[in-house]
């Protein structure tokens, strides 16, 4: 994995969540950037173009189903887009399955998982 500081988004209705992740991706020298719903994340999306997203899938106002179907306009259609799908719903991930994501973690997770699973998303980023 490169060492090149990256700016995540951070996208959960859950604040102990993504206060949680924040703190564990901000020791690793990463920018982070919190939405609480799709709508917020979307606009943060258009505003500051993240390395890479960690969404939930239920979200109030737009859920992230919704949320990766906007995304398209700005990402590069070749390469996955650069978002990992948090979900604690069975099943959610095989709406997923098909698409181009660079992953799934499915909650609870532990903070392990969530290092790892960053972690390979980087360097499939970097590659």
């Amino acid at each position: 994995m490169t060492d090149e500081k990256k700016t995540i988004l951070v996208i959960d209705d859950e604040t102990a969540v993504v206060d949680l992740i924040r703190l564990v991706l901000r020791e690793k020298g990463h920018e982070i950037l919190t939405a609480h719903d799709g709508r917020q994340g979307l606009k943060i999306v258009e505003e500051k173009r993240p390395d890479l997203i960690l969404m939930d899938v239920n979200m109030p106002q737009m859920g992230g189903i919704s949320l990766f179907h906007h995304l398209g306009p700005f990402f590069d259609h070749s390469k996955a887009f650069p978002v990992i799908v948090m979900t604690g719903e069975t099943g959610v991930a095989d709406v997923f399955d098909a698409q181009k994501i660079l992953g799934i973690l499915e909650k609870p997770f532990t903070m392990d998982e969530l290092e790892k699973t960053v972690a390979m998303a980087m360097e499939k980023l970097s590659a």
